[in-house]
């Protein structure tokens, strides 16, 4: 679970070596592609314990959501495209309910 969530970090990580702005307009494609993936598969996993369920949404959100919030904090502003939205698909909230859909595969 963890390895998956990693390559969403890992999205943003590499952002770090890269400079130009066509980059981010790229990074936020591989962002948005792998998070609707990571929560296409884990939805799918069913953990019928309420406890463990919710312990691991709170460390996924814990994991992702301050590496997204900082990235949108300091890009978003950023001229980097005409039609931004198409790139920054996605809000802190929105992150939140993919995760919350994680480990029930009734959601």
């Amino acid at each position: 679970m963890l390895l998956t969530i990693s390559r969403v970090q890992y999205s943003f990580l590499s952002f770090i070596i890269c400079c130009e702005f066509c980059w981010l307009s790229r990074l936020l494609q591989g962002f948005n592609r792998e998070m609707e993936e990571i929560h296409r598969v884990q939805k799918a996993f069913a953990i019928p314990d309420p406890e463990l369920r919710d312990t691991l949404r709170d460390d996924n959100r814990q994991f992702v959501l301050p590496y997204y919030t900082a990235f949108l904090k300091r890009y978003r502003t950023v001229p980097f495209s005409r039609n931004p939205d198409k790139y920054i698909k996605y809000t802190e909230q929105d992150i939140c309910q993919f995760i919350d859909g994680f480990f029930d595969a009734a959601s």
